[in-house]
């Protein structure tokens, strides 16, 4: 099968396009920059240049005559440069936003659409939950990664028109290679790493990007599968449950004392009032359907991943 696939340089796309490759499948990656992908990426497939802020999408990439074949679209501006310039606000909103009605639109107009349409989401869109999310429901929150992820979902599912369209609410993704256990790992090697200290349980919904890949493979596979799913663990810890089992492994013990949250929220800016909310949150509907966990549990994951 055929499948057409943006982002595939980050955390996840890396990831991804092994495991496609390695099933058969072909890929065909769209990226702004060709040459600076082909370096990244160690997975044989077709690179076409396309900027979704400014480009149509290339013919080439698209098959020709009817056959089965999808689009993933993982595109999007990482979240994590500090400070929250509205430069850098402004790119994490159009790189979402703006790049899939782009892509959406152009998907639209084609003889031959995708049988499917997988766009990536976060949990972001739920903001600070006092409650649990137990299901994909509606948020209400005002923080600015609340909006993006809002906006993002609506311009994801006007595919729904033409196309199988799923969206995976992403919490944090666990790998060595980037993400939110890359920046945890930074601290610790640099002896700076110390516990945050709550008022409340500061939640963590997280996932192993095995899984994170695992569900991307399922929806592909699977035409039952549509509409919102929350892509993480069944089992949410707190921050504080967090830090202690990744100290326990790596048997790193903090000399930093306790930060207070408010006190980070106050240096770090908007960038971490919106990335330091507690959020949690249950796969309830991929598990009703049948997605198994390969790395449910913390502990295991975290050995998975350290060991390697």
């Amino acid at each position: 099968m055929l499948i057409v696939l943006t982002g595939g340089t980050g955390l996840i796309g890396k990831a991804l396009g092994q495991r496609l490759t390695e099933a058969g499948h072909r890929v065909h990656l769209l990226t702004r920059r060709p040459e600076k992908a082909k370096g990244k990426i160690p997975w044989p497939c077709e690179v076409f240049q396309w900027n979704a802020l400014s480009d149509s999408l290339p013919k080439e990439a698209v098959p020709e005559q009817k056959e089965k074949w999808g689009v993933i679209n993982l595109a999007g501006e990482s979240i994590f440069h500090w400070p929250w310039r509205n430069s850098v606000k402004k790119a994490i909103y159009q790189s979402r936003t703006t790049g899939t009605k782009s892509l959406v639109q152009s998907l639209s107009q084609l003889s031959h659409p995708p049988d499917f349409f997988i766009n990536a989401g976060a949990i972001g869109i739920y903001g600070e939950t006092e409650i649990t999310a137990e299901k994909e429901s509606q948020p209400n929150s005002p923080l600015f990664l609340q909006k993006v992820c809002k906006d993002w979902e609506e311009e994801a599912l006007k595919a729904e028109v033409f196309s199988r369209t799923v969206i995976f609410r992403f919490g944090h993704v666990l790998a060595k290679e980037g993400g939110f256990l890359e920046k945890q790992l930074f601290f610790i090697n640099k002896k700076m790493y110390g516990f945050i200290k709550t008022a409340n349980p500061l939640w963590v919904s997280w996932i192993h990007r095995e899984d994170v890949v695992g569900l991307l493979l399922w929806a592909i596979e699977s035409d039952t599968v549509k509409g919102v799913y929350n892509a993480v663990s069944p089992h949410p810890v707190t921050l504080k449950e967090f830090s202690e089992e990744l100290c326990r492994q790596l048997n790193f013990k903090p000399w930093i004392p306790s930060t207070p949250l408010s006190l980070l929220k106050k240096l770090g800016g908007e960038m971490a009032r919106n990335l330091s909310i507690s959020c949690k949150v249950f796969p309830k509907k991929g598990e009703e359907q049948g997605y198994t966990f390969r790395h449910p549990d913390l502990k295991e994951a975290l050995n998975n991943l350290l060991k390697k």
